[in-house]
């Protein structure tokens, strides 16, 4: 099997040859350390990983050396591992009626997709992240913002997130006609302790419009993968019946245990993680690095419907030998009998 084979036998809740490898984003300074490169892409080719998660392109409108004006007019920081956002576009209701949103049909935001495809074929799964609906609303409004609105100005929430649904459904449409067959939707809706939000204000305020969000890109035919860190317990059964076939990452700081996810929803949908990147993958020794992920694989693989990766991304912290040290133990122990 190849890795786009292992990817979707495996989102088929069936048993590939062994269990696939994928993560959404890898630290530049992380590659550069392990293969001279900080290209992605190569990355993925020299330790042969079974999937590539790229996101859309971006036309950046720089104030400095290291802050611009992204597509959607959120000034952020770069970084190697997140554009922090340090202002928001929409202050107060009226600041709505002005605003434009970007064109999702513009070529050049699918560049990255055209490549990747170009590199791997067929070879790799792609998958593509694209927006969800907190965090348009969090990006625009800002965090403070957004959960006063939540209380104060519901419609204005309900409004941003209804247009991230329309703006993402049309990307939608547009990777499908490039071939992809995966997405991944990413927000981040708790903590280690549990939910940003009250789960009825979850339910009342994000569900429905992230519910329309997934029928529409299932609409498309997509496979749709959700991320979220922390303590979610409370609403995977929501995520679960929006349709979603495939959660991460099972976060193990947020006190979510692949074995007990597994046995109670790995009948329905597909689950990927969740090595340590808090502690495992940043400062353990080797041994331990084999232990996690034999522990990771006896728990989710049982089946098939599992992505073996780490519990968030590969971050600038993490040790670049133990990330190489899991991606080898990963092939090593993970293979069906």
């Amino acid at each position: 099997m190849n890795g786009k084979d292992r990817i979707m036998t495996a989102l088929q809740h069936q048993e590939p040859d062994r269990v696939p490898i994928f993560e959404w984003s890898i630290n530049p300074n992380v590659m550069e350390a392990l293969t001279g490169s900080r290209s992605l892409w190569k990355f993925v080719e020299t330790y042969d990983l079974d999937a590539v998660c790229v996101g859309l392109a971006t036309r950046k409108n720089y104030v400095s050396g290291d802050t611009y004006y992204d597509d959607f007019g959120v000034l952020r920081k770069e970084s190697d591992d997140y554009h922090v956002a340090l202002k928001h576009v929409i202050n107060q209701p009226s600041d709505l009626s002005r605003y434009k949103m970007p064109n999702p049909d513009d070529a050049y935001r699918y560049d990255n997709v055209r490549e990747s495809i170009r590199i791997f074929g067929n070879d790799k799964a792609i998958c593509v992240a694209i927006r969800d609906v907190f965090s348009f609303p969090r990006d625009m409004l800002g965090f403070e913002n957004l959960f006063v609105n939540f209380y104060e100005e519901p419609e204005l929430v309900d409004e941003l997130s209804r247009m991230i649904v329309e703006f993402s459904s049309r990307v939608a449409a547009n990777l499908k006609a490039l071939g992809i067959q995966l997405v991944a939707t990413q927000d981040d809706l708790a903590t280690n302790r549990g939910l940003l939000i009250s789960k009825e204000m979850f339910c009342k305020q994000l569900l429905p419009n992230y519910k329309r969000l997934v029928a529409n890109l299932k609409a498309h035919g997509l496979i749709v993968f959700k991320h979220t860190d922390g303590d979610i317990r409370e609403i995977i059964p929501e995520f679960i019946d929006s349709g979603i076939d495939c959660l991460d990452p099972i976060d193990p700081n947020g006190n979510m245990d692949m074995g007990d996810i597994k046995r109670q929803y790995g009948d329905r949908i597909s689950l990927k993680g969740n090595i340590d990147c808090v502690c495992t993958l940043v400062s353990a020794g080797l041994d331990d690095v084999e232990k996690d992920v034999i522990q990771c694989i006896e728990d989710g693989a049982p089946g098939g419907g599992f992505i073996l990766s780490s519990s968030n991304s590969i971050h600038g912290g993490i040790h670049p030998k133990n990330f190489e040290h899991m991606i080898v133990c990963a092939k090593k122990h993970g293979k069906y009998r």
